[in-house]
C-alpha cells in the first residue's frame, strides 16, 4: 500500500521540521527555506523503509526556467505509470502571518506564472510546499503544508496584495498527512488535483514512460549497487566481501550457521544480519545529478507499491 509507508515519512519529516522551526523561532534566530529543504532531501535519502533515489544540483540553480526548488517523482512499479511533482517551497515570515516571497518576481514575472507553465511543458502537477510555524499551538502536522500552484493563481487573481497572508489561502492548504496519507496509487492523486483545481484531462499528468535524466538516476543507483556488492549479484548468493572476505552462497552460509550455531551468540547473529540487508542506504540512494535534469535544486525519485 503507498499510503502506509508514505505517510509515515511525511510525518516524520513534519516532526522533525517543526522541531528545526521552533527551535528558530523560539530562539529568535533566523531560518531559511532552503535549510528545511535540504533536511526534506536528506530525510528522503536516509529512509530505510521506502525505495527512493535522490540527487542534488551543485552550484547554483536557475529557478527563473523552472520556478521550483525541487521535483518529487512517484513511480507505480506494478502499473508502469508515473507522475512528477514539480515543488517551489515558501517559509512563513517571522510574525507567523504569511509567506512574504509567496509574490516573489523573476525578471518582470512573477515566479508563480514560471512554475505553473514549466510544469505545464514537463507534464508535472506544480505545487507549492509551505513551512509553517505558529506561537498558538505546539502541533507538528500542519507544520509541512501544500497548495497546488492553480489554487493560489486563483487567489492572485483576486488580490495580489493580500495573496501572501495565511489567511488569505488557508481554504488553499493542505497539510502534509491530508494531502498524501490517503493517497494509495498514482490515480489517487491526480483525481485529487483535478477535484481541487478543476483541471481538464488529468489523465495528461500520468505518463508511463519516465524522461531520460529519470532512467539516467534509476541505472546509476543499480551501477552503485553493483559496486557495493563487488559485481552483479548471482541468484541465490549473498555477497559480503567486508565481512567473509570472500563471496559466498546463502546456502553455504546456512549450513556452516547449523553446524556452528551452538557455539554463537544469537544477538551476534541478528545484528550482523541486520546490518548486511540494511546496509548504509546513503551511498545506493544518493546518485549525481543527471547533466540533462532540470533547472531545480533537488530531484528525489519515490518508488512505489500500489493496491
Amino acid at each position: 500500500m503507498v499510503s502506509r509507508n508514505l505517510c509515515r515519512l511525511v510525518q516524520e519529516i513534519s516532526e522533525d521540521m517543526w522541531k528545526e522551526l521552533d527551535f528558530a523561532f523560539s530562539n529568535n534566530t533566523s531560518i531559511e527555506e532552503t535549510t528545511v529543504t535540504h533536511l526534506i532531501w536528506k530525510s528522503l535519502m536516509s529512509c530505510q523503509y521506502f525505495e527512493s533515489v535522490v540527487t542534488k544540483k551543485p552550484g547554483n540553480v536557475e529557478e527563473y526556467k523552472t520556478g521550483a526548488d525541487l521535483d518529487w517523482w512517484f513511480i507505480d512499479k506494478k502499473k508502469q505509470k508515473c507522475i512528477g511533482l514539480r515543488i517551489q517551497s515558501k517559509i512563513i515570515n517571522k510574525t507567523c502571518t504569511g509567506y512574504n516571497k509567496l509574490k516573489h518576481k523573476v525578471g518582470d514575472e512573477y515566479q508563480i506564472n514560471i512554475l505553473i507553465d514549466s510544469a505545464r511543458e514537463e507534464k508535472l502537477i506544480p505545487l507549492y510546499s509551505f513551512y509553517s510555524y505558529s506561537y498558538s499551538h505546539t502541533e507538528s502536522s500542519r507544520t509541512w503544508e501544500f497548495a497546488f500552484a492553480h489554487k493560489i493563481k486563483e487567489v492572485f487573481l483576486q488580490s495580489i496584495r493580500t495573496v501572501h497572508n495565511r489567511e488569505v489561502i488557508n481554504e488553499c492548504l493542505f497539510s502534509a498527512e491530508e494531502l498524501f496519507c490517503p493517497i494509495n496509487n498514482i490515480d489517487d492523486f491526480v483525481d485529487l488535483f483535478s477535484r481541487a483545481t478543476n483541471i481538464k484531462n488529468p489523465e495528461h499528468y500520468v505518463m508511463e514512460g519516465l524522461p531520460d535524466y529519470i532512467n539516467t538516476m534509476l541505472i546509476n543507483k543499480q551501477e552503485s549497487i553493483k559496486k557495493r556488492i563487488g559485481g552483479k549479484r548471482k541468484r541465490g548468493t549473498l555477497i559480503m566481501p567486508h565481512v567473509l572476505g570472500q563471496n559466498r552462497s546463502l546456502l553455504d552460509m546456512m549450513k556452516n550457521s547449523l553446524l556452528t550455531f551452538k557455539n554463537v551468540n544469537v544477538n551476534t547473529i541478528k545484528k550482523l544480519l541486520i546490518n548486511l540487508f540494511k546496509g548504509n542506504r546513503e551511498q545506493i540512494t544518493l546518485v549525481d545529478f543527471p547533466t540533462t535534469g532540470p533547472d531545480v535544486k533537488y530531484i528525489m525519485v519515490s518508488l512505489l507499491e500500489s493496491n
